[in-house]
């Protein structure tokens, strides 16, 4: 229930009381500052609790819960309106999932890619990843550079490859490079040449 912006927990499961660090018990007439949640996390929350009030649908938001000596913990919050006390006090479902784990690991994720980009763009070394282009009988045609870096821009004089297929880059480009690529295509074995 919430009645002036104080949330009044007519039940809550053990999950949930963990979650938050609090007995049970205790959580009925808390406001949500008295469990600790900071004043942006409860402005977002009674956000929350209106939207799915006015709308009458589930609403959901994510958030950081920061707890004094501890990492922060991702939580998906989701309320959703179910109805009014004869009171004329709405009540609220309200249902929390840590996904602390995923979202460490997209952290993770996106500062191995920053890392991998920055090695990627500052290489002296000219590289691309390429992608062959066959026809039904396997035969190599062409091939689409999916990703070039600077290096390889300047010392090929290829600009704006990025997508594009080298016939449109250079039709008359001979036709032993695109058999060079196709056979490591096809094989997986690398190719080493001069």
């Amino acid at each position: 229930d919430l009645v002036d912006g104080v949330i009044v927990h007519v039940s809550c499961n053990r999950a949930a009381a963990e979650m938050y660090g609090v007995d049970r018990e205790a959580i009925a007439g808390k406001t949500a500052s008295e469990m600790g949640a900071s004043e942006e996390v409860v402005r977002a929350w009674i956000a929350l609790y209106e939207e799915s009030w006015r709308t009458g649908k589930p609403v959901s938001m994510e958030y950081a819960r920061h707890v004094e000596g501890q990492k922060d913990r991702w939580l998906l919050a989701t309320a959703g309106y179910i109805g009014t006390r004869p009171s004329g006090i709405p009540r609220f479902a309200y249902t929390i999932l840590d996904f602390t784990k995923r979202k460490r690991a997209e952290e993770q994720l996106r500062q191995s890619e920053e890392r991998y980009r920055m090695l990627f763009d500052t290489l002296i070394e000219g590289f691309c990843i390429i992608e062959v282009v066959f026809d039904d009988d396997a035969k190599p045609l062409d091939y689409r550079f999916l990703e070039i870096n600077p290096a390889f821009e300047r010392q090929t004089g290829l600009k704006n490859a990025r997508g594009r297929l080298m016939r449109d880059l250079a039709p008359d480009h001979e036709a032993h490079w695109f058999e060079i690529y196709g056979q490591v295509a096809l094989t997986g074995q690398p190719a080493r040449f001069v």
